[in-house]
């Protein structure tokens, strides 16, 4: 009796987990089918975004646009760019490859390693110039008037090459043979949760660096006799106290997003790399579905960017109209050129046939004349 129990137990256990596993599988392919939609669609956007932005910046001419903190901008649409021109299409074609099941395990991991070499350059370098593009900003609240000589163009493409450098240079000591165990540590140790730390860290400060601004501001304005001077002064300082709010709310949004797209991807590889042992096939399974997920999660960051830094703001919005209207009235001018040019060469034509008419005529008059005189 007890052992046909046990029997009974096992066979209804062996068919749950059957049951569970094929769940699992069908939920599975249904994401990846919807992951490869999805980052069809977020590579066309993200590459849309971030390439109008490069394309205002290397259009516009005006001094706006060409201070060393555009520089940082451009940096960073263009990390985002190159994301969602390859890294997004590169993982939708593999995630296609899986549903369709149209790709040897040769090839996908061949196309795995290739698209996490490229993404860790990627995202390491827009993570990094975010990071930057908070310390110039901490620098601006904290030293107004030495921003100017510190906080230059040439610094500023000084520290994004080092960007670049430390991005690839990371990216290729997987490829010179580091273990990928060592690898994935680094990478979540390093880029991961340091970069994240620190650009917490430099937001407290840059809070705690405004508060102080504005309470000397305050005191300075309550001591000074001559408050309407300084008050136009202050206005007119592109570092006053509404600029610097600015400042913040720009660096709380783009640290919120990076942390709301980014901490779900930390949390599942300390717990893949520190806690969790999968033992069963449906433990594999499972977290294969939740990975699959928070991987793909991470990738809207890079559209979101352009619209916290950039887009919201109505110079880059106004500077885009004037670009594009810019292109089309260009392309009027030459369609009227092309017009007038035709029209020209038309009059011309029919100048040259009149003037032949009009000799043609006249050699025939003056042949009448010749023949009436020889009569």
């Amino acid at each position: 009796m007890t052992t046909l129990n046990l029997s009974e137990k096992s066979i209804n256990m062996s068919a749950t987990r059957e049951l569970a596993s094929k769940s699992l599988v069908q939920l599975y392919y249904s994401l990846l089918l919807s992951a490869g939609l999805y980052l069809s669609l977020l590579a066309f956007t993200t590459t849309c975004a971030n390439g109008l932005l490069l394309w205002t910046i290397y259009k516009n001419s005006k001094p706006y646009f060409r201070k060393p903190v555009t520089v940082l901008i451009a940096a960073l649409a263009l990390a985002d760019f190159l994301n969602g021109l390859i890294i997004d299409p590169l993982y939708a074609s593999i995630y296609f490859s899986l549903y369709f099941k149209s790709i040897s395990r040769s090839a996908y991991h061949r196309l795995a390693e290739v698209g996490m070499v490229f993404s860790v350059i990627t995202m390491n370098a827009s993570y990094l110039i975010v990071l930057t593009l908070s310390c110039t900003q901490l620098i601006a609240i904290s030293f107004p008037y030495k921003q100017r000589t510190l906080i230059t163009i040439r610094s500023v493409s000084f520290a994004v090459v080092l960007v670049l450098a430390y991005s690839i240079l990371f990216a290729l000591s997987y490829i010179m043979g580091i273990p990928v165990n060592l690898f994935q540590k680094l990478e979540v140790f390093l880029n991961m949760t340091g970069i994240t730390v620190v650009l917490i860290a430099a937001y407290v400060c840059l809070q705690i660096s405004y508060t102080r601004q504005r309470g000397k501001f305050r005191r300075l304005m309550t001591a000074s006799k001559i408050q309407g001077q300084e008050e136009s002064r202050v206005h007119r300082d592109p570092n006053s106290v509404a600029g610097s709010r600015k400042v913040l709310m720009v660096n709380l949004l783009l640290i919120g997003c990076l942390l709301i797209t980014s901490l779900p991807v930390t949390v599942i590889w300390y717990l893949r790399l520190f806690s969790i042992k999968l033992r069963t096939e449906s433990q594999m399974l499972a977290y294969r579905n939740v990975a699959l997920v928070v991987d793909n999660f991470l990738f809207l960051k890079f559209l979101v960017d352009p619209f916290i830094y950039a887009w919201r703001m109505p110079k880059y919005r106004k500077a885009l109209r004037q670009t594009i209207n810019f292109l089309f009235n260009c392309q009027a001018r030459s369609a009227r050129r092309q017009g007038s040019n035709t029209q020209n060469s038309l009059g011309t034509m029919i100048h040259m046939l009149s003037h032949r008419r009009m000799s043609s005529r006249q050699t025939r008059s003056l042949r009448e004349v010749v023949e009436e005189d020889a009569v």
